[in-house]
């Protein structure tokens, strides 16, 4: 069992294993710090999304990252899905919350 327990079985049934890019769109919560100790524990990769820079740029970024899932917190919801620089290759949820 990885150093999280239970923490780190949300992200694996999502499909996230080691070497792993998960992009986190989050302030500084709780849960970000939660995610990226669980992400870690499972020798994953992730990739803090820089909340201050415009749409366009996040967008790529993203797809710089070769992130293949995105956990965001309610306050992006809409952009995920709606965004034109929201790259195609992306799995989006909400964050895990353990």
């Amino acid at each position: 069992m990885p150093p999280y327990g239970d923490s780190t079985q949300p992200l694996e049934d999502i499909g996230v294993e080691t070497g792993t890019v998960v992009a986190v769109a989050d302030w500084n919560t709780p849960e970000f710090f939660e995610l990226l100790y669980a992400i870690t524990g499972l020798e994953a990769v992730i990739y803090p999304v820089n909340l201050n820079l415009p749409p366009e740029q996040i967008g790529y970024t993203l797809k710089k990252s070769d992130a293949t899932h995105l956990l965001y917190s309610d306050d992006f919801e809409g952009w995920p899905s709606n965004s034109p620089a929201r790259p195609s290759t992306l799995t989006t949820s909400r964050p895990v919350t353990p």
